[in-house]
């Protein structure tokens, strides 16, 4: 299914996405738009199917998430060089990585890097991309001000934590290619379990409306007083609005259906990439555009999907001679996952 994607993802990046804006309409190529339907259907609810239509229902939300995530993965800065050669002579690199060893140990570490090495045994080097947390932290250091350094000056040191890599492909082309169907299925993945939490909490609300009531039963049969009878019903009674509040809850397939194709309409509340540009001493330090003191450009992107915490993402290449000795490799996992 995964290259059924990437073939879909050219198609709508092509003369699809040119007749779709100029048109609206999916007329040139429905055989793939028609399995980008049923791809989207598999991954957040079958059921689905059941309702009349659904497909042409939801040609236009999942043309619209496509092409929103073909344009977003298209903007982002193209690919550098990792490696340890460039470790000092790339600033980008320096300032993602905390030395040319964790460079090698964050992709090194990677199955799916290895398995794309081994299974390319021509390949040179890959492209993949690598999600970061940046994190800034205050501390006091010594800064210039005008021509003179003072001491005791609060400052903003920047870092980049939590290192992952995903989609690695032989080229740029076919990583941005991946990424593109790993978003996507990250989005449907984010819709599915929407789903499933709003069912569960359905179930549970309907358990707790059983035992209000029963509650309330006994109340009555026992004589209570007038203020916990009210009390109770009116636990009954908010609860029975939020069931029927189906902005809440889908509480049927129709609204599944409906929710689907408000998410895909709508990709930009769910999917979102922004875009900052930092001048940071050797350091690491942020200082302004004005500072005096010695600073390089750093141009970072931040992906956002769904709720999730936003991720600094690079598309980096990464040489196999870079990568660790097997054995070395072995023997470096097992330090960090002891038996």
């Amino acid at each position: 299914m995964t290259a059924f994607l990437q073939e879909a993802l050219r198609r709508f990046s092509g003369d699809f996405a040119a007749w779709h804006k100029q048109t609206r309409s999916f007329q040139p190529d429905s055989g793939v738009l028609d399995q980008a339907v049923e791809h989207v259907v598999d991954k957040t609810s079958r059921r689905l199917r059941a309702i009349r239509g659904y497909r042409r229902r939801l040609e236009g939300p999942v043309t619209e998430t496509f092409l929103y995530i073909d344009n977003l993965v298209e903007r982002m800065p193209g690919s550098f060089l990792c490696s340890r050669s460039t470790f000092n002579a790339d600033p980008r690199v320096k300032a993602f990585f905390v030395s040319p060893r964790h460079l090698q140990e964050v992709f090194s570490l990677n199955r799916d890097v290895r398995e794309l090495f081994d299974e390319n045994p021509l390949a040179s080097e890959c492209c993949a991309l690598v999600c970061m947390r940046m994190e800034e932290r205050q501390k006091f250091g010594v800064a210039v001000v005008g021509d003179r350094a003072h001491r005791e000056v609060m400052q903003t040191m920047v870092s980049f934590k939590q290192h992952q890599v995903y989609s690695p492909g032989t080229c740029e082309a076919e990583a941005r290619q991946a990424l593109k169907c790993c978003i996507l299925d990250s989005v449907l993945a984010s819709i599915r379990q929407r789903l499933i939490e709003a069912k569960v909490g359905h179930i549970e609300n309907r358990k707790r409306l059983s035992m209000l009531r029963d509650r309330l039963r006994k109340a009555t049969r026992h004589g209570a007083d007038i203020e916990k009878k009210a009390d109770l019903q009116k636990q009954i009674e908010a609860l029975e609005n939020t069931m029927m509040d189906t902005g809440r809850r889908p509480p049927t397939i129709e609204d599944h259906l409906v929710f689907v194709a408000d998410v895909l309409r709508n990709p930009g509340q769910y999917i979102s990439a922004g875009f900052q540009h930092l001048h940071l001493t050797h350091m690491g330090i942020k200082v302004n555009q004005e500072s005096r003191e010695p600073a390089y450009e750093l141009d970072i992107a931040e992906i956002r999907i769904a709720t999730k915490e936003p991720r600094v993402a690079a598309l980096v290449r990464f040489p196999r001679g870079e990568l660790l000795p097997k054995t070395e490799f072995l023997s470096y996992a097992d330090s960090l996952f002891p038996a």
